[in-house]
């Protein structure tokens, strides 16, 4: 028998606990970034169910003309543009979740949600990026920073643009390019790249600009790795090849539908001239009056360039000087100057808190983003480098939005957890000098970032907050009186209080902050129609745009919002029905019956029913038919409440609900109609309409 001596057991020992140790860290290490993955989902689940709940997310401007362009790809009509008269836009969005209204019809909730999942998967490309540049425990410091990002979270689940989907992209063909670069670049792999090149450049086309850049790279790797041989460069022929063949076909729809050469899009033009005009342009009178939306880029860029050479030490350097600055300015600035609802703050509806978070974790990503920058000049990941550069000399001759953060925001938090990751030896490794410039530089962003409204801004919400009376939410107005919430706050608290005369003096001092104020709006609205005023009522009406049938109320203002008491909602009267109902088509006629069409899932606010308790609730519709279809049953829902099913017919008539005490508890009975949907262009030949729609109804009534 042969014995082992007691130095080699102790090898082996030893030899088999770092085996143990190491399978031990590799499991923890796994199950830390299912945690984090768990973390991201959950985020931005609680930014979509803010938004998804009750049909709250509004579509204006730029979603709109997503979303109604994926409506139409969905269709199969490709040579149709919703919005012809703004600027023809790249179809890579579009296309991502035409499938999805396909398969689940116009629910903009499913398309929310799948954005919610594709910033998951970044979270998970920005650990791969982050591991391949600074080592394991950056990448996972980088993807917990990209887990809890509130400005990722919020434009997943909050906002219908192409942010989320163009950052996966960016960050997938970073990646890839990278480690196959490293890797030694195949023909099969450069004509993927150069197809997901070519989807990126549908997305937005500043990935043509990036494409540029990448091959600049790729051609000072071969350099550096002594590599020059034909056969080295090849790989960027192929890329080129497959990015043209994915481009080609939207520029040939191009073609045909405008009969001009448009590459991708005609953002660029009304960009170069909105970003650069002067006092007394005509930006938005003239664009909209040249019919072709090539000719009317090429206009704006000729009109833009003319004002760049006029003055290029104010348009390009002046300006962009100012942009670049402008970059780490906190939203809550736009948030206390009464920006809107689809302003610079990147979230639908956005309240102080959602603007904080969005402040404190850009502003901390940025300083921590700048260490790791100083910490790791010497090994550089060059093609994250350049695509931040890019993105900064887009900002230098473009406007600044917070939204467009998104495109960089990764890069940082992938230096912010280099950063992190080596914690204490930060300032060990460190020099003096570069400690000092590091200090200075976060002293530097941190008074760029700083904004005297945020003092007067935080002691306004203090009162809010606290606000139920007349007195409080003067204080709150005293604090700070260019907030237009506490004046919209103080309107609301006379107009209970039946002082007409303060309310519209505070409603005129939020519409004097921001005209677009839509709570002061509802607020004088109300006031006329309990006047009698239809004269400054339907005033009020043509002011807001109401009476287009385009705007429509945010769902967290709707909820929030208390008219004066109602028994009958007339859906065909727009004045008398705004601010009661939500989730409905425009008003429009059947015959002589004026009306609106539902939607899937649609809502009316019934106030004041402790008052006179009535007994039931009376509606009086009709349903359209449909082609070898049944008439549609309608689930009808109190408070929340499942109450009925009720098969409507093809006729004009009345439809009764026995209200009982449940219903009569709360004083705001909000009544819901589920019902299926139908689009007309898919069920009758002559009809053009691809509107969803749900039954007709006229008016309802508390009796």
């Amino acid at each position: 028998m042969r014995w082992i001596n007691g130095n080699t057991l102790l090898a082996m020992i030893n030899q088999q606990s770092k085996i143990i140790n190491h399978k031990l860290t590799l499991r923890r290490h796994d199950w830390i970034l299912l945690a984090l993955f768990l973390v991201a989902f959950a985020v931005r689940l609680a930014y979509w169910e803010r938004s998804a709940a009750f049909g709250s997310y509004a579509l204006s401007y730029d979603d709109d003309e997503y979303y109604k362009a994926g409506i139409l790809f969905a269709r199969g009509e490709f040579f149709r543009d919703p919005y012809p008269l703004r600027y023809t836009r790249s179809p890579g969005f579009s296309l991502a979740f035409a499938p999805l209204l396909a398969a689940f019809g116009p629910r903009l909730e499913i398309i929310l949600f799948f954005q919610v999942c594709v910033s998951v998967l970044s979270v998970a490309l920005v650990y791969a990026t982050a591991r391949r540049a600074f080592g394991k425990q950056a990448g996972l410091w980088a993807a917990a920073l990209m887990a809890v990002s509130p400005n990722y979270a919020a434009l997943a689940g909050s906002l219908l643009l192409s942010e989320t989907v163009f950052v996966f992209w960016a960050l997938l063909v970073i990646y890839l390019l990278w480690r196959w670069t490293q890797e030694n670049l195949r023909g099969g792999q450069a004509l993927l790249l150069g197809v997901l090149f070519g989807y990126m450049a549908l997305l937005r086309g500043q990935a043509l600009y990036f494409f540029g850049l990448a091959a600049l790279w790729y051609a000072y790797e071969m350099r550096r790795r002594k590599k020059i041989g034909l056969e080295n460069f090849a790989p960027l022929g192929v890329m080129l090849v497959g990015l043209i063949l994915v481009i080609a076909p939207w520029t040939w729809r191009n073609a045909v539908t405008y009969n001009r050469f448009i590459l991708l899009d005609t953002n660029s033009g009304w960009t170069v001239w909105r970003d650069h005009r002067v006092p007394g342009d005509d930006f938005w009178e003239t664009l909209p009056r040249i019919e072709n939306p090539a000719d009317r880029a090429n206009y704006a860029v000729a009109r833009g360039a003319q004002n760049i050479l006029a003055d290029p030490a104010r348009q390009i350097f002046a300006q962009g000087a100012a942009n670049l600055m402008a970059l780490p300015r906190l939203e809550l600035e736009s948030f206390a100057r009464g920006g809107g609802y689809l302003a610079d703050v990147i979230a639908d509806a956005p309240t102080l808190w959602l603007a904080l978070a969005n402040d404190v974790f850009f502003i901390g990503a940025l300083i921590l983003a700048l260490a790791g920058f100083l910490l790791n000049t010497k090994r550089l990941p060059w093609l994250l480098v350049l695509w931040l550069a890019l993105n900064l000399a887009m900002f230098f001759f473009f406007h600044t939005q917070s939204r467009f953060r998104a495109h960089y925001l990764f890069v940082l938090i992938i230096f912010a957890g280099a950063a992190l990751a080596q914690g204490r030896a930060l300032w060990k490794n460190l020099a003096p000098r570069a400690r000092a410039l590091w200090l200075g530089a976060s002293a530097l962003i941190l008074v760029l970032a700083y904004s005297p409204l945020l003092p007067p801004l935080f002691a306004s919400e203090f009162y809010l907050a606290q606000a139920g009376d007349i007195a409080t939410t003067q204080k709150a107005v005293d604090a700070f009186p260019n907030y237009a919430a506490a004046q919209d706050a103080l309107g609301d608290a006379y107009r209970r209080a039946g002082d007409f005369e303060n309310a519209l003096a505070a409603y005129d001092a939020a519409l004097q902050i921001n005209q677009f104020e839509l709570q002061a709006r509802l607020g004088r609205m109300d006031i006329f129609r309990q006047q009698g005023d239809a004269r400054k009522l339907a005033r009020e009406t043509r002011a807001a745009g109401i009476a287009t049938g385009q705007v429509e109320i945010p769902a967290s203002l709707w909820w929030s919002f208390d008219p004066a008491p109602t028994r009958l909602i007339e859906l065909g009267d727009d004045p008398n029905s705004f601010g009661y109902i939500l989730n409905f088509h425009a008003a429009q006629m059947d015959g002589a019956e004026p009306m609106r069409f539902t939607r899937d899932r649609s809502f009316l606010k019934f106030p004041g029913v402790t008052g006179w308790q009535p007994q039931k609730l009376v509606f009086y519709a009709r349903a359209v038919p449909l082609p070898n279809q049944p008439l549609p049953i309608v689930n009808v829902r109190l408070n929340g409440r499942e109450v009925a099913k009720i098969p409507l017919t093809a006729e004009w008539m009345d439809y009764e609900i026995p209200l009982d005490d449940a219903a009569r508890s709360q004083d705001t009975l909000v009544v819901e109609f589920r019902s299926p949907t139908f689009r007309p262009s898919d069920v009758f030949s002559d009809s053009k309409d691809t509107r969803d729609l749900g039954f007709m109804l006229s008016y309802v009534e508390l009796r």
